[in-house]
C-alpha cells in the first residue's frame, strides 16, 4: 500500500466525534437517587416549577426535543474508491445534495419537521403534568378546609337518654349512626388528603417518605370565560398539525428519492499521473411503492389533525356543561349543609329545655352528617370540573417553541 493512502485512512477514523460514556439506569441506582430527594413547603407556582425540573416523564421528553434538534445535520455521503492495480484514488460528491437540494434537501426538511414535533410533544407533556399538579393542589385544598361533621362539640350520648325512657331504640341508633358516620367522614377526609399528597410526590418525582407541605395562599389562577380561540391553541392539536408536517416532509423525501442522482469528483492517482474526473450516475428502481405509501400516511395524519380538533372541541364542550352542572350541585349541597348546620344547632337547644327531644336531635344529627359528606363530593366534584374546564381550552399555556427547552 502507498505511503500516500495511509494519511487519507488515518482522518477517516478521526470522524466519529462523540465518545460513548456508560450510565447506569438499574433499579437500585435509580430508587437511590429518587430517595435521596427532600421535599418541603411550596406553593402551587413552586410545584409547576419543579415538577417542570424533575418530572421523568418530561426530562424524557426533553431530551427527544435535544436528539431532534442535533438530528438537523442531515449527513453528507461520499463515494471513494481505491483501485490497487491503478494505484488510484477517488472521491465522488453529489453536487445537489451538497447544495441542499434533493434527497438530501428533502431529509434536512423532514429532520426540522422533527424538531418542531419533538419540540410540542415537549409541550403537551408540560401541559398535561402542570394540569395535574393542579387539580390535585385544588383537591388538597379542598379536604384540607373541610371539616369533618362536629358530633363531639356536643358530648352527648343516648345512653342516659335510653335509661330515663327518653330515647326509642330508633332513635338511639339514628344517632349511633350519626356518630360512625361522623367518624368515618373525619377517616375519610384524612385519606383523601394523603392521597392528594401522594398524587404530588409522584409529579414531583419525590419518595413516599419525603415531607411535604402544599402552601395554597397563591391558588391557580383559572380563566373565567375562556374562548373558541384559545381551544385552537391547545398543545395537542398543535402536536396533530406538527404529526402531519412530519408526514408531509416524509412525503417529499420519498418523492424525492425516486429520481436519479449524479455523484461527480477526481481520481488521483497515487504514482503521480494527472487528475482525472470520474462520475458515478445512481438510478433507484421500484421507488413509486414507498411514494404511494407516505402520500396515504400523510392522508391520515390530515384526517388526525381534524379528529384531534374535533375530540378537543367535545371536551371542552362537555367540560363546559360538567362545570356549571358541579357548580348548582356545589351550591345546593352548601346550601343544604348550612340548613342542616341551623337544624341541628336547633335541636341541641330544643334539647337542653325539652328533654322529649331527642328523636328530633337524633334524626338532625343524622341529617347533618350526611349533608356534611354530600358537601365534600360535591365541592370536590366542582373543584375537578373546574380545573379540568380550564385544561380543556389549553391552559395553562405552555410554549411550544425551540426556547423552550
Amino acid at each position: 500500500m502507498s505511503a500516500r493512502l495511509l494519511p487519507i485512512l488515518s482522518f477517516t477514523l478521526l470522524a466519529g466525534c462523540v465518545a460513548y460514556q456508560r450510565e447506569a439506569a438499574d433499579l437500585d441506582t435509580v430508587a437511590a437517587e429518587i430517595d435521596a430527594r427532600p421535599g418541603g413547603a411550596m406553593t402551587f407556582a413552586e410545584a409547576a416549577a419543579l415538577t417542570l425540573r424533575r418530572h421523568p416523564e418530561i426530562l424524557a421528553a426533553e431530551a427527544r426535543a435535544r436528539a431532534a434538534g442535533l438530528a438537523t445535520t442531515v449527513p453528507l455521503i461520499g463515494n471513494s474508491e481505491w483501485r490497487g492495480r491503478n494505484e488510484t484514488i477517488g472521491v465522488m460528491l453529489d453536487p445537489v445534495a451538497l447544495l441542499g437540494f434533493g434527497p438530501r434537501g428533502a431529509e434536512i426538511e423532514l429532520a426540522d419537521a422533527r424538531v418542531r414535533r419533538a419540540v410540542t410533544e415537549l409541550a403537551v407533556a408540560r401541559w398535561r403534568t402542570v394540569a395535574e399538579v393542579a387539580e390535585a393542589y385544588r383537591l388538597h385544598c379542598v379536604f384540607q378546609r373541610l371539616r369533618a361533621p362536629a358530633l363531639e362539640d356536643a358530648d352527648l350520648s343516648d345512653a342516659p337518654f335510653a335509661r330515663a325512657g327518653l330515647a326509642s331504640p330508633v332513635a338511639a341508633a339514628a344517632l349511633q349512626a350519626a356518630n360512625a358516620g361522623a367518624a368515618a367522614e373525619r377517616a375519610a377526609l384524612d385519606r383523601l388528603c394523603q392521597d392528594q399528597l401522594s398524587r404530588i410526590r409522584h409529579l414531583l418525582a419525590l419518595p413516599p417518605h419525603a415531607a411535604l407541605t402544599p402552601i395554597h395562599d397563591e391558588a391557580p389562577t383559572l380563566p373565567d370565560a375562556p374562548s373558541l380561540s384559545e381551544l385552537l391553541d391547545r398543545p395537542d392539536l398543535t402536536l396533530a398539525v406538527a404529526r402531519f408536517e412530519v408526514a408531509d416532509a416524509e412525503l417529499r423525501r420519498a418523492v424525492a428519492a425516486q429520481y436519479p442522482s449524479l455523484q461527480i469528483g477526481p481520481s488521483m492517482s497515487l504514482r503521480g499521473d494527472p487528475l482525472r474526473a470520474m462520475g458515478m450516475l445512481k438510478i433507484p428502481l421500484l421507488m413509486h411503492g414507498a411514494a404511494a405509501a407516505a402520500q396515504e400516511r400523510r392522508a391520515a395524519a390530515r384526517h388526525d389533525v381534524e379528529d384531534a380538533l374535533l375530540e378537543a372541541r367535545l371536551e371542552a364542550e362537555t367540560a363546559e356543561s360538567a362545570r356549571r352542572v358541579a357548580g348548582a350541585v356545589e351550591a345546593r349541597a352548601r346550601a343544604v349543609l348550612e340548613a342542616r348546620s341551623a337544624a341541628l344547632r336547633a335541636a341541641q337547644t330544643a334539647l337542653a329545655v325539652e328533654p322529649e327531644a331527642f328523636s328530633g336531635y337524633a334524626a338532625a344529627a343524622r341529617e347533618y352528617v350526611e349533608a356534611v359528606s354530600n358537601y365534600r363530593e360535591a365541592a370536590s366534584t366542582f373543584a375537578v370540573a373546574d380545573v379540568r374546564r380550564a385544561v380543556a381550552y389549553g391552559w395553562p399555556r405552555q410554549p411550544a417553541t425551540e426556547d423552550a427547552l
